[in-house]
């Protein structure tokens, strides 16, 4: 391949095209405080139907709001976008007369989110400022991710208490909107970590939790209300469904949905029926199924009974041996006279799913009778069917040549068995028959970890008060090759984020599997090409703490003849396996030897560098 010869790919042009330009990291810093920075987003509800359509919601814009200190959630409804200003300016005061100042508003660059920037700087809302408003750019949604997340979050949520509960999917466009706003408050009860201390999201909020967080009921469940609303008698004695909680009422105040109005009621006398409002209807047919009898007559006159009162089309065709488990049950006992009753399954879920009966295998192989299948599985099938059995018992394979011939590559090694390829801790290395050879491969990774100077002795009164020294492991297994390899470990999930790492240091590219088909593919398209493959000797030994973390790690298993372990401690000069920073340590000092030899790196995989020498690439 030479420069200049390759023209430029439509196919790739448009896929640039449709490249998003995200911002890596965010400059802002983020909020410690409830209220620091609430993020802001609407949404227009659409609830499917049955009929592949959608309900028409007379309050289809939802509106969501999420603390990004606390990730407290609130959310709002409204008939049309614009409602939406006034309504936000509003909660921005009533939180503001709570104690809790909303300083920074971060939203889509949205016309509606505009006129809300403008309405809250007016006069009239003046005691809200100072508040600032802080637009993302086009095609930059993770600036605004917290509230855009919130959506499907909410938004399941609300489908699995639907579905819990039974509710029919006709039904389900009218108390979507109130499932999302009993799903949110409920959210609030969420117990999180805010710094050392652990709370509830309302909690850290507002203080407290709310008042009827001591009355907690099940939605959906049915209560009779034993007052009408506002004083009328509309919804006395009515059955109505339980579908959240007032705001700032009393305790064991709660909503109650009337189905029939589609009105929702706040009201504290409420009879709860401990059952769900939609219960699942059971659609199974109880069956009545005559007792055994002695000779051919009474069967022909019991099965004529049978047919008579049993609906055949509700029974399975093919349910023989349950029949003949129960007949035989009954004769065992000496009830021959009493009749016994068995439900039969329903036909459909309740979600519309049709139910299939168990296949048999007398069905199974009358339909691989008819197989019809390819020339090669053909020929394979006809030449079994020749074997006679004699052919067939001549085979002979045993467990040892089954697992024998299961290793696969690892019958150069001279293994015997599989149960030879497991990985050992150091404690089994040494007990099993290798362990001279085990032992010496302690002292090669001694070597390696002197070579490069990965590991230094410190006197456990010299480490640093308060400082956590991480333990380790070993991995010691026999390569197919038969070669000996032991790797040491730390165990890095002990490792404490912000002191021991950190997490934007942890994460490192890796080759996309296309990205070598295509390089293997231009390989073998031009014979002149040539490949170097190079092994890099302790690979993760090579990598540079990029942060200043200083690690320590106890004496290793093995390394008591060159080490105190009663009185040393080792401290990690390079980040060793087993570390959350060891691979993106490597990858940094990779990519930095690879750019001294002016190397590129592709813009289509992070992994694929290049250069051109010569007018040729490398």
């Amino acid at each position: 391949i030479t420069r200049g010869k390759l023209k430029p790919c439509k196919h790739c042009a448009k896929a640039k095209a449709k490249y998003k330009n995200v911002c890596k990291e965010s400059t802002a810093k983020k909020a410690e405080e409830p209220g620091g920075r609430i993020y802001l987003d609407l949404l227009k509800v659409t609830v499917s139907r049955y009929d592949d359509l959608h309900f028409e919601l007379k309050k289809k814009w939802w509106k969501t709001m999420v603390d990004e200190a606390t990730g407290k959630m609130w959310c709002d409804f409204t008939e049309t976008k614009g409602e939406m200003v006034e309504r936000s300016c509003e909660f921005f005061y009533k939180m503001k007369k709570r104690g809790i100042t909303i300083k920074i508003v971060g939203l889509d660059p949205a016309g509606e989110n505009h006129k809300l920037e403008k309405r809250a700087e007016s006069v009239d809302w003046k005691e809200l400022q100072p508040m600032s408003f802080e637009f993302t750019s086009r095609n930059t949604p993770q600036h605004n991710n917290l509230a855009e997340l919130s959506f499907p979050y909410l938004a399941g949520k609300s489908r699995a208490m639907m579905g819990a509960l039974h509710i029919p999917s006709d039904i389900r466009g009218k108390v979507a909107v109130k499932a999302i706003k009993c799903a949110t408050q409920l959210d609030g009860l969420v117990v999180v970590m805010h710094g050392k201390k652990t709370a509830t999201q309302d909690e850290y909020v507002y203080n407290d939790n709310p008042k009827w967080a001591k009355n907690l009921q099940t939605w959906g469940e049915a209560g009779v209300a034993r007052h009408g609303k506002d004083g009328k008698s509309g919804d006395c004695g009515q059955t109505m469904m339980f579908v959240g909680y007032p705001f700032n009422c009393e305790s064991d105040s709660v909503q109650m949905w009337n189905p029939k109005t589609n009105g929702v009621m706040t009201t504290r006398d409420v009879i709860f029926l401990k059952r769900m409002y939609y219960e699942s209807k059971a659609e199974a047919e109880a069956l009545e199924v005559k007792a055994p009898v002695k000779n051919a007559d009474e069967v022909k006159e019991a099965k004529d009974d049978e047919d008579d009162d049993v609906d055949q089309d509700a029974l399975d065709p093919d349910d023989d041996d349950t029949e003949s488990d129960a007949d035989d049950e009954e004769s065992a006992v000496g009830e021959a006279d009493n009749a016994t009753s068995t439900t039969v399954p329903s036909s459909t879920t309740r979600s519309g799913w049709l139910i299939r009966p168990v296949d048999r295998l007398i069905e199974t192989m009358g339909a691989l009778a008819e197989f019809q299948g390819t020339a090669v599985e053909l020929k394979y099938l006809g030449s079994i069917a020749e074997l006679d059995s004699d052919e067939v018992m001549a085979v002979e394979l045993t467990t040892k040549n089954l697992e024998l011939s299961l290793v696969g590559a690892g019958l150069g090694g001279g293994f015997s068995d599989t149960s030879e390829l497991k990985v050992m801790n150091y404690r089994e290395a040494m007990a099993s028959k290798d362990a001279e050879a085990w032992a010496e491969e302690v002292g090669n990774k001694k070597a390696r970890f002197d070579k490069f100077g990965a590991l230094i002795p410190v006197l456990k009164s010299e480490v640093p008060k308060g400082a956590k020294i991480l333990t380790k492991t070993w991995a010691m297994k026999k390569k197919t090759s038969g070669k000996f390899r032991g790797r040491l470990n730390a165990r890095g999930y002990k490792q404490i984020e912000g002191k021991h790492y950190f997490s934007e240091s942890i994460a490192v590219s890796v080759t996309n599997p296309n990205t070598v088909w295509i390089v293997l593919t231009l390989m073998a398209m031009n014979p002149k090409w040539t490949s170097l493959l190079i092994d890099v000797e302790g690979v993760f030994l090579q990598g540079k703490f990029v942060n200043g973390e200083v690690l320590y790690i106890r004496v290793p298993d093995g390394f008591g003849k060159w080490y105190d372990e009663a009185t040393e401690v080792l401290r990690m000069n390079v980040p060793i396996y087993g570390t959350k920073q060891a691979a993106n340590c490597f990858y940094q000092t990779l990519v930095s030897k690879v750019k001294d030899r002016k190397y590129e790196k592709s813009k289509a995989d992070p992994c694929l560098f290049f250069s051109w020498k010569d007018g040729r690439l490398v």
